[in-house]
């Protein structure tokens, strides 16, 4: 049997040899074992999400599009709360226009009944005067002087009433246009957003955050798979060749059961074991012989 030849073979070589053996396949032990060892972490993406930031990846829009995705967000952000600041600030301007004009009206009013009341009060006295004889001047300098007084306040009243809703109403229209600029740059954010989205297939920048830090792991444990296979495979074909050399038939068992070669007690074992199928194989040979013998 050919394994039983080789076994026979490497049990013939030098120390040399075989030490030189010895080692070709103690790598392969060592790179087995530590890949037996290493903890691959669980994927949490998709094939198709893999795929997707590696043509990213490849295309160099990664990581500088997740920079560019956060930047459009949180400028969104800043431009929606201007917004909210701005609505702020026209609500209160509105609310004073109203407190204003309430006072412009109020003072229009208290100017008319102060008018009347002096006026009904002016009327009593004289008829008093005709009809008691009675000196009044006195009661309608008072009254006079007090209507010139309240026409007075009520005056300035108004016209600060007045100057006010001017100003105000100036305030507002540059608010109301600085909130139509504000409106067009958050239209602009978020189509800007809308395309980001659209293009990574993603819903937000923790999304796109998300899956690229689970990219870069996959990518990780997919390059350390990669490269264990490599080394496998350059060690494997080291050990054969040098297998080759020593004139082995059947390198391949070895290769793959380096064991053998660096363990005594693999090699008895795999020994006996071939020696046992010889004895069955030629006892078996020997019965279809005599078989044959017999049939004659």
């Amino acid at each position: 049997m050919e394994h039983l030849t080789d076994i026979e073979t490497i049990s013939a070589l030098s120390p040399r040899e075989l030490k030189s053996l010895q080692g070709k396949a103690g790598r392969i032990i060592n790179i087995e074992e530590s890949e037996k060892n290493y903890k691959r972490p669980v994927s949490k993406i998709s094939e198709t999400q893999y795929r997707e930031m590696a043509r990213l990846e490849r295309e160099n829009s990664m990581p500088g599009a997740l920079k560019k995705l956060t930047e459009s967000e949180e400028r969104q952000m800043k431009i929606k709360r201007d917004l909210n600041l701005l609505e702020g600030e026209k609500g209160a301007l509105a609310y004073q226009r109203r407190k204003e004009r309430n006072r412009a009206v109020n003072s229009k009013t208290f100017c008319v009944l102060l008018v009347a009341v002096s006026l009904l009060v002016m009327a009593m006295l004289l008829f008093m005067q005709s009809t008691f004889r009675t000196d009044v001047r006195l009661g309608i300098s008072i009254i006079l002087g007090i209507l010139a007084l309240g026409l007075t306040a009520v005056f300035v009243s108004y016209t600060g009433a007045q100057s006010e809703q001017v100003r105000i109403e100036k305030k507002l229209n540059r608010a109301i246009i600085l909130q139509n600029k504000t409106k067009l740059k958050y239209v602009n954010a978020t189509n800007l957003i809308d395309f980001y989205y659209s293009k990574f297939n993603v819903n937000s920048s923790y999304e796109l955050h998300y899956m690229w830090d689970k990219y870069l792991e996959e990518k990780k444990a997919r390059n350390h798979t990669e490269d264990v296979a490599l080394q496998l495979d350059e060690a494997r074909h080291e050990l054969l060749n040098a297998l080759k050399a020593c004139h082995i038939k059947d390198p391949s068992v070895f290769a793959f059961q380096p064991g053998i070669l660096t363990e005594e007690e693999e090699m008895t074992e795999l020994r006996h074991s071939l020696i046992i199928q010889r004895q069955r194989l030629k006892k078996g040979m020997d019965f279809n012989v005599y078989n044959m013998e017999q049939s004659r």
